[in-house]
């Protein structure tokens, strides 16, 4: 019994560091501060309403289209490789450019840069921009998705405010 004992002190300390992974409610409010998440929450909304992220804005992806191409970025770590039927590719562009060019010309494919515009007090701002690829380099387009987060520092949780369509 003794022995019982001292096996659950040693082991208390590791679980009560221990954190579930992160999840969002469907009102888009995660429990943890992680950027990732509000990516995955983007992804996800994308795959659940047809490849719309806002009603105002046009469609992310086609009706049928069943693979979105995202750049790779160091902030993807465990993102998810797919949603409700939606296959996410993560590809580095840069590497193989006149492929890609190939891909999006003939097969129609949608590539698109996500990035972490801002942070400002509570407010944090993410875009997702599409990448038009030309024979010999990444081109990024001069518009792009909006995506508004607040953070409830009372309750610890990211909450989704809106997205929006942008042009630059």
């Amino acid at each position: 019994m003794m022995k019982y004992l001292i096996i659950i002190f040693l082991l208390l300390p590791f679980l009560s560091f221990a954190q579930l992974k992160p999840k969002a409610d469907n009102n888009g409010v995660f429990e943890m501060w992680n950027d990732r998440d509000c990516f995955s929450f983007a992804l996800r909304t994308v795959a659940d309403n047809n490849g719309l992220i806002s009603d105002s804005c046009e469609a992310v992806l086609n009706k049928n289209e069943k693979t979105i191409y995202i750049v790779k970025a160091p902030y993807f770590k465990d993102m998810p490789n797919s949603y409700h039927g939606l296959t996410i590719q993560y590809i580095n562009p840069d590497s193989n450019t006149k492929y890609w060019y190939i891909q999006q010309r003939d097969n129609k494919i949608h590539i698109y840069y996500f990035s972490k515009l801002f942070d400002y007090l509570e407010f944090y701002h993410f875009m997702i921009i599409p990448v038009k690829m030309q024979k010999k380099k990444v081109e990024y387009e001069n518009r792009g998705y909006k995506v508004h987060f607040y953070f409830n520092q009372a309750t610890a949780k990211y909450e989704y405010q809106r997205a929006e369509c942008t042009s630059w």
